[in-house]
């Protein structure tokens, strides 16, 4: 697989970015559990509300220039609930040439259940998040 690569994604309950440019996830997330409140089921779109960060590192040469990321959000039953614009990333040519991408993900899915979070860096899935 050649560049850019996925350094870091994670789901969770705020993101920081002090003066100096550094990134700080707070309460990191592994799972979002969507229950019913007793005796009231919701009807559906059910919510979900999380902070969602990503970074993407050019690693190589074959990493620089500009690329693309997605974010796909999948139900259970393997349909897609949502999905982000294409986010555009540009990496110079230096192997540690970042780019962070940090947002709230505030979406609705018709399902209960396990879903999951596609990142993709040029249209190619790099990694899925529960």
């Amino acid at each position: 697989m050649s560049g850019p690569y996925l350094k870091a994604a994670l789901l969770c309950d705020r993101i920081l970015e002090e003066e100096d440019k550094t990134i700080s996830a707070i309460r990191i997330v592994d799972r979002v559990v969507l229950s019913a409140l007793e005796g009231h089921p919701p009807e559906p779109p059910y919510p979900i509300r999380i902070n969602i960060f990503v970074s993407v590192i050019a690693g190589d040469q074959s990493g620089a220039g500009e690329h693309t990321v997605t974010i796909h959000g999948m139900t259970p039953s393997g349909l897609q609930f949502t999905k982000t614009d294409d986010i555009p990333v540009i990496l110079a040519g230096a192997p540690e040439s970042s780019f962070n991408i940090r947002g709230e993900l505030y979406v609705g899915t018709p399902e209960f259940g396990l879903h999951w979070f596609e990142i993709r860096i040029d249209r190619e899935l790099r990694l899925r998040l529960p």
